[in-house]
Formats: structure tokens, C-alpha cells, sequence
């Protein structure tokens, strides 16, 4: 069985980005963040600039749910990466202080729920009690399919963690799983699980009405 890999507790997050509104990660409007650093490092993941351990946006996680807590409308916040266990103290933070005002949680993972359940390291154990509803599962390209709702292989599952959410949550949520916003940080901000047909349309969408040119980014991993 292959271990968790909890890097040691650090007292600030390493994020790659945030979304305040989101309509494709997962039930409702919810916020985004995307944690920096991944040691699985799937081949064709969707977000291989999450991969990389060095430091990209460092937070306290108490800051960053004050501006969680500060978006209207939003029902929940959504946690990806990167793989969020691997910070699981400061994650856990975030999570524990968002919920304190009533919002869900849902964490997307590489590792798999049976794994973490056999992890005794305390971070861990605090982060999944603040978890409404867990998808997990690496990333295995040969098993690739765009049907699934918030998942980009057929391994990969949808917990339900509290009462707060229960399946039938899956038959209200069946629209595009794909959302492009342009954002400050870099022209488009492309979430969801994608295809290439999906970017070429939306690239081509941006560059008609909004006279916005797209480029390979030149970001190393």
C-alpha cells in the first residue's frame, strides 16, 4: 500500500491560485483553491503547474478564509491542487475556519479515501473531519472520462463525509463541468475537467468578443 505523503506542518499555505466564484467544482457556487506542490505528479493531470513544491503564493490560512468568508453568494469552498493532504495542517485551518460560518467543504485528493482513513498522523485526521464531501483517487489517464461529474478518471469517487450533501446532489449538478474566467493573474483561468476541443473553443470565444489573444504559457513546472 503506497503511504501518505504529509509534508511537516507548516503554520502558512502554499497556493497556486484562487477562484471566488465557481460553478464547476462541485455543488453551488463556491470558492476555489488550488494548493501548490504534488508529489504523485500523474501523467495528463489537468494542473501540472500545481506539481511543483517550490513556493508560489504563501498565506495564512485564517487570512485567506476571511476573504473566503467575505464573497457573497457562495455556498461552499472547494479545495483541489496540487494535493491538499500534503498540507493538511494549514488546509485543515482554512477548512475548520470556513465552516465555523456555515460553509461546505469539498477536497479533491490523489490519494484514496482508504488510505487516509489508515493515516494517523493528526493534520491529516483533522483535515478530513472538516470534509463534507472528498473526491478521490489519482488521476489515471488510460481510465480518462469526460462524463463523470467532478472527476477526470473512472477510479476516482465521490464521498459523502456529513449529512450536509447526499447523492442525489449528483442528478442537480449534470451541466458543462467546464468554466473560463479571465482573472488578474493571467488571461484565462480554465477549471473543470477540459478536453482540447473545450480550450480551442473558449480561446477562440475570447479572441472574437473580447479581443483577447491566448499563448502557451511559458510557467515551468
Amino acid at each position: 500500500m503506497t503511504k501518505l505523503n504529509h509534508k511537516k506542518s507548516c503554520s502558512l499555505l502554499n497556493i497556486h491560485a484562487v477562484i471566488p466564484v465557481s460553478c464547476v467544482n462541485g455543488p453551488g457556487a463556491r470558492a476555489v483553491v488550488w494548493t501548490q506542490g504534488c508529489s504523485q505528479q500523474c501523467p495528463g493531470c489537468s494542473n501540472p503547474l500545481t506539481h511543483s513544491h517550490n513556493p508560489k503564493i504563501l498565506i495564512d490560512p485564517e487570512e485567506l478564509a476571511r476573504y473566503i468568508l467575505a464573497i457573497p453568494g457562495i455556498e461552499g469552498l472547494t479545495v483541489s491542487g496540487g494535493e491538499p493532504f500534503e498540507q493538511a495542517s494549514a488546509v485543515s485551518r482554512l477548512c475548520h475556519a470556513v465552516r465555523k460560518d456555515s460553509l461546505s467543504v469539498m477536497v479533491f485528493t490523489g490519494w484514496t479515501y482508504e488510505n487516509i482513513c489508515q493515516c494517523h498522523t493528526r493534520a491529516v485526521r483533522n483535515l478530513l473531519q472538516q470534509i463534507d464531501i472528498l473526491v478521490d483517487g489519482p488521476f489515471i489517464q488510460n481510465l480518462a472520462d469526460k462524463s463523470l461529474l467532478w472527476r477526470g478518471s473512472r477510479n476516482q469517487q465521490i464521498w459523502f463525509l456529513t449529512n450536509r450533501y447526499d447523492p442525489d446532489v449528483l442528478q442537480d449538478n449534470t451541466q458543462s463541468q467546464v468554466e473560463g474566467q479571465l482573472v488578474s493573474e493571467v488571461p484565462l483561468q480554465i477549471t473543470g475537467f477540459p478536453e482540447e476541443a473545450d480550450i480551442v473553443v473558449l480561446a477562440h470565444r475570447l479572441s472574437v468578443e473580447s479581443g483577447v489573444i491566448l499563448e502557451p504559457s511559458s510557467e515551468n513546472n
